[in-house]
């Protein structure tokens, strides 16, 4: 990854406007060597004293140092002594000056100023540990959204067919340029990769990679969920833990019929057969329950059915629910838990209460 594309999803990080594609390339990044990892949080924790100390800024030697560290040289006072109103790039922004003098407004482009003149100062010394992804896929990204209660199917430029489950996004390059076929998916979705040996496809969630060459197989990885999953339907892929700092087998391969689970924090666990047939119920319209805790059916209820699902007694969400429904609609589904946990509720409107 080009070094600019680095410095841009760092500014969106530290302002608090990354989108979730754009955190997804910025964890792959961070996770590749521990400078890089050290370097945002330094850059984290000065864009923080700046916001916090800010009256304590000296504007004219911030905007100094700023241009020296690009090699840049003004007279000390070259600023000052412009008749029209100075521009202050900042972070690829113009801001202008205002003559009467605004200090609140000033000492915030300061601190933006001052964060980038460590970015400067750091930007060689990190430069030859950026990641290798193309600048196309920051470029040029398509993003699919899907709404609780909704799902979409999408076809990439190679040919891969993806069905995306409810409450998922999915951010895609318009055509694979790179040498990877690389995707970025938060929630779940069923991939029909075209095969390609020169271009492996890579699904990047959570901090996990799943790698293949030309398979059919089911990713879940929601932020929200402790966990990641990944099912074979035909195929091999490999699925491996991207966090660098993770002692044991980082990665184990799947074949047709074979489910693993990553675990924040965790290496893979060894994989395991699994129905097939169950697990994908999702793709149409079904749902599937193994020995799940009680939260996380609520959870998936709700971006199927898009509703909203209060507990009333809290000690029902650890209990373990086990059911498979291949066509149900919501009601059907709420008589069988009520009737297995020996439970009521309540439908108002969107709201599901379980008394």
């Amino acid at each position: 990854m080009a070094n600019h594309e680095i410095w841009k999803l760092i500014k969106y990080y530290v302002t608090g406007t990354i989108r979730t594609h754009e955190r997804l390339l910025l964890d792959r990044w961070m996770n590749q060597h521990p400078d890089n990892r050290k370097l945002l949080a330094d850059v984290e924790e000065s864009w923080a004293r700046m916001q916090e100390k800010s009256s304590e800024i000296d504007i004219d030697q911030a905007w100094q140092t700023f241009l020296l560290k690009r090699g840049q040289k003004l007279q000390p006072k070259a600023i000052k002594k412009k008749s029209t109103l100075p521009l202050y790039p900042a972070f690829g922004k113009i801001y202008r000056k205002s003559s009467s003098g605004n200090l609140h407004y000033l000492l915030r482009i300061a601190a933006i100023l001052l964060v980038g003149a460590l970015i400067g100062l750091f930007a060689y010394r990190f430069s030859l540990q950026m990641a290798s992804d193309s600048p196309d896929q920051l470029l040029v990204m398509e993003e699919l959204v899907t709404k609780n209660g909704e799902k979409a199917r999408v076809t990439f430029s190679d040919g891969t067919q993806v069905i995306l489950n409810s409450a998922s996004s999915l951010n895609f390059p318009r055509a694979f340029h790179d040498t990877k076929r690389v995707v970025y998916l938060e929630g779940e979705a069923y991939f029909k990769v075209v095969p390609n040996s020169s271009y492996p496809f890579i699904v990047r969630t959570q901090g996990v990679d799943v790698e293949v060459l030309g398979t059919e197989f089911n990713v879940r990885g929601w932020e929200q969920d402790p966990e990641v999953k990944v099912i074979v339907r035909d195929g091999k892929v490999s699925v491996e833990a991207t966090d660098p700092d993770l002692q044991g087998k980082k990665n184990v391969i799947l074949t047709a019929g074979l489910q693993t689970s990553v675990n924040r924090g965790q290496v893979p666990m060894e994989p395991w057969e699994v129905d097939i047939k169950n697990k994908l119920v999702w793709l149409n319209g079904g749902l599937h329950f193994e020995n799940t805790p009680f939260r996380f059916v609520i959870r998936d209820l709700e971006r199927r059915f898009d509703v909203q699902i209060n507990v009333d007694d809290h000690s029902l969400l650890d209990l373990y629910f086990t059911s498979t429904f291949q066509y149900a609609d919501l009601h059907e589904i709420l008589d069988v838990i009520t009737g297995a946990m020996e439970i009521d509720y309540r439908h108002e409107g969107s709201v599901i209460t379980f008394l």
